[in-house]
């Protein structure tokens, strides 16, 4: 298996659209993945669809 690191903010475990305070607050989360957010999305996608 391919470490992701975006697991690490339960990226995987939500719909992008979900949101709690923890998200809303984690500055650092933010700084760390933002900048790769639609790549992110893109990936997560696939997983999406390929467990489907």
């Amino acid at each position: 298996m391919t470490s992701y690191s975006p697991l690490a903010a339960s990226h995987l475990a939500k719909s992008e659209t979900v949101t709690s305070k923890h998200l809303e607050t984690d500055k650092i989360a933010r700084q760390k993945y933002a900048e790769m957010e639609s790549k992110d999305l893109l990936i997560i996608e696939r997983i999406g669809e390929l467990a489907e």
